[in-house]
């Protein structure tokens, strides 16, 4: 496209600047109007010629206002796109929950989901990561930090000398990601933005590759997961500080899970019945618990099991 006036185009300029010119067909007059370098005389239905300098201004207001129209409508569109995701976003049932088979499917929906992240990334793996597995997620979680997005792992605290996750932080925390430990056990998930929140079966929690695992796309429900993600991180421990030695535990087995479901408001003969033992073993547990800590009554197990570390054991 050519960046000076025709020869056509400039001598009529030069007679539009000394005097009012009629209107034409000829391709000069087209090109001096498409350019506003001339424009109709408020004195008549000729045209006289406008210096370059206004002529410029002009057309840089003319191309903000385009710009500024079509950046509104932008912002509209996409208001209106999230508005509609956040009811339209559902699985083939409609319930916004998929249940994902097979490693290779899980593997390639969270990388699709990876793509689309840009604000924040959680990632919550109880489990032992397997060396192979983590050098193919690095290059993924390595784009997702080149993009700006903030990258958060949870491991359990035993996974601190696990030679691929010691790697695979290594790499990755100079690029911005936290990672910190927690002593108890915990769900094993994925949450991208406050879209997508991929749920490892219970059952495997500690295996380093899922085999079945949930996609939730539901928003309410994919931010519930975010706060309870939240609310374990806020109690971790950061990787590059030694935890606190675990205390002692004052409870056995049973005794959790028989103050587990006094806790959850159930009887002594509910909770025997869930536990699997008989009510004469609950009342035997309680008491024997009760001696050990110099407490009286069972409504005085209450406030202690709130506070005590052992609510975190299995």
């Amino acid at each position: 496209m050519p960046t000076e006036l025709s020869d056509e185009a400039t001598s009529l300029y030069r007679r539009a600047a000394r005097e009012p010119i009629e209107r034409s067909g000829a391709p000069a007059f087209a090109e001096l109007l498409d350019l506003g370098l001339i424009a109709k005389s408020p004195f008549g239905d000729k045209y006289t010629a406008i210096s370059g300098v206004s002529a410029e201004r002009a057309q840089v207001r003319d191309a903000a206002n385009v710009l500024g129209a079509l950046m509104a409508r932008l912002k509209r569109v996409t208001g209106a796109s999230e508005h509609i995701s956040s009811m339209m976003e559902t699985g083939p049932d409609g319930t916004g929950i998929e249940c994902l088979v097979g490693t290779d499917l899980i593997n390639t929906r969270v990388q699709q989901a990876t793509q689309e992240t840009q604000n924040e990334s959680r990632s919550a793996q109880p489990g032992p990561r397997l060396q192979r597995h983590l050098k193919l997620v690095t290059g993924r979680d390595l784009d997702m930090a080149k993009r700006g997005v903030r990258m958060r792992a949870t491991y359990r605290s035993t996974r601190r000398h696990d030679p691929a996750v010691i790697d695979y932080v290594r790499a990755l925390s100079p690029r911005g990601l936290q990672v910190r430990t927690l002593r108890w056990a915990f769900p094993k998930v994925v949450i991208l933005d406050d879209r997508h929140a991929f749920v490892v079966d219970a059952d495997e929690w500690e295996q380093p590759n899922a085999a079945r695992c949930w996609h939730v796309t539901h928003r309410p429900l994919v931010r519930f997961l975010a706060a309870v993600y939240d609310r374990d991180w806020d109690c971790a421990d950061p990787w590059d500080s030694e935890p606190e030695a675990a205390p002692e535990l004052v409870t056995s087995v049973r005794q959790r899970a028989i103050l587990r479901e006094l806790y959850a408001g159930r009887t002594q003969a509910q909770a025997a019945a869930r536990v699997g033992v008989s009510s004469s073993v609950v009342t035997t547990e309680m008491h024997d618990l009760r001696a050990k800590l110099g407490l009286e009554t069972n409504w005085q197990l209450g406030p202690w099991w709130e506070s005590s570390p052992d609510r975190h054991k299995v």
